[in-house]
């Protein structure tokens, strides 16, 4: 044989020989076959899983930092000729950027009235001269006209329980 053939034949078995080697891993041939879950309940509501959070309450009241401080309000001059109580109201409240209210029984009760001072000076004079009760809630930003008059009680001749006046 010559050289030529003597190399391709060496290579060609090398080549074979090489190529015929055995895998030796094997993949796993079992099965697998996972548990039953034994789970009776659902799992417990996650509310984040990304931060801290509180469970649903009521929110607290925000508190400005130095409400300690004594209240600063402007003086305003309010002049009204001819207006209503609701008028008024929703005048004086606007002063301060408040909320009006006004009983239905005096809203349409007719008043002039010119005065200079702050939102609580003006309610106080406002409601001396109209015969009204002015109230002004700085927290819940409201000013409020009621009626002069007391409620009613229950007893009309205010006698107590139980005197023996009959």
């Amino acid at each position: 044989m010559n050289r030529a053939a003597k190399f391709t034949l060496i290579v060609s078995l090398a080549t074979l020989a090489g190529c015929a080697v055995e895998n030796q891993w094997k993949p796993d041939q079992k099965k697998k076959i996972y548990g039953m879950s034994y789970r009776q309940h659902a799992p417990q509501p996650v509310y984040s899983r990304l931060r801290w959070v509180r469970p649903p309450e009521v929110i607290p009241a925000h508190e400005l930092p130095g409400s300690s401080a004594p209240r600063l309000t402007p003086v305003v001059h309010l002049e009204l000729k001819n207006a209503t109580l609701k008028q008024a109201a929703d005048s004086l409240a606007a002063t301060a950027r408040y909320t009006g209210v006004c009983a239905p029984e005096v809203a349409t009760q007719k008043i002039s009235f010119n005065a200079l001072g702050t939102i609580d000076e003006l309610a106080r004079n406002l409601g001396l001269s109209a015969g009204v009760q002015v109230a002004v809630d700085h927290d819940s930003r409201t000013v409020t006209v009621s009626s002069g008059r007391p409620p009613p009680s229950f007893y009309a001749d205010h006698q107590e329980i139980g005197s023996g006046a009959h």
